[in-house]
Formats: C-alpha cells, structure tokens, sequence
C-alpha cells in the first residue's frame, strides 16, 4: 500500500506554496506572535481570506451547490498543511466557520441559513466568532 501523495496533489503543495509565498510576507508568525489580534492582523486576516476564497480554496471540498469546487479532500488536505506550515490566517473564516459552521448548516440548518450564511463563508465575506463580522457593502 502507497501512502504518498499524488503527483496532482503535489502540483496542487506546490501551487498553494508559490500562493503562499507571494501573498504572506514573511517574517509574519514573528510579527504576529509579538503584536497579537490588532487591527492591523484583522485587516491582513481578512485580505487573505478574501484572496484564498478568490482562488475557490477556502471550500473547495465543499459541494458545488453551497460555494465549493466539490474537489477531493485530500487536496483539502494538502491546503491545510501549506497553511499550517506558513501560519496562513484567515483560512478558517474565525472560529470554525469553515470547518464546523459551514458543514453543520450544510446537514442540520434550514435552506434560509444556507442561503444566508454558506455563499458569504465561500466568498470570504464572514467570520464567526462570538459574534458573526461581516464585510459591509
């Protein structure tokens, strides 16, 4: 049994890194680690989501019907450890936005939730926290 990665999904690390690469800067994790959650980070965290949720990488294993790409989640998989590695912010939209709030309204809300909540999680619009703060306009 092989457990490597493919050779899409390695193109896909390595397309994620050269992402990551151009768009973080790179003494980010120092800068973060000393200022904390300002307005500054804020600012950076939304900007990054907004351009993760561009490249459809935010959802993409989700359906296509709620803002995803429907991709395999192994690619997911390959996302998050880029992102991890790099302490990419913004690619859970909060606290679990993405991975807990989306998938818990796609099985358990109404279709007013759905409609509401999931389009603007995929476009990087909303983050939830204790409240939910979402970009005006």
């Amino acid at each position: 049994m092989n457990f490597a990665f493919t050779k899409e999904e390695e193109n896909f690390r390595q397309e994620v890194r050269g992402f990551i690469e151009k768009e973080m800067p790179s003494d980010y994790l120092s800068e973060f680690m000393m200022v904390g959650l300002d307005e500054d980070t804020m600012s950076f965290t939304r900007s990054m989501a907004k351009k993760l949720a561009d490249k459809g990488w935010l959802t993409m294993s989700w359906p296509e019907e709620y803002g995803g790409q429907g991709r395999p989640p192994m690619e997911q998989v390959v996302y998050w450890e880029e992102c991890a590695y790099y302490g990419v912010p913004g690619i859970d939209m909060g606290v679990g936005g993405i991975m807990w709030i989306g998938p818990s309204l796609m099985l358990f809300g109404t279709d007013g939730q759905k409609k509401e909540h999931l389009s603007k999680l995929a476009r990087g619009e909303c983050f939830w926290f204790y409240t939910i703060l979402c970009e005006k306009g």
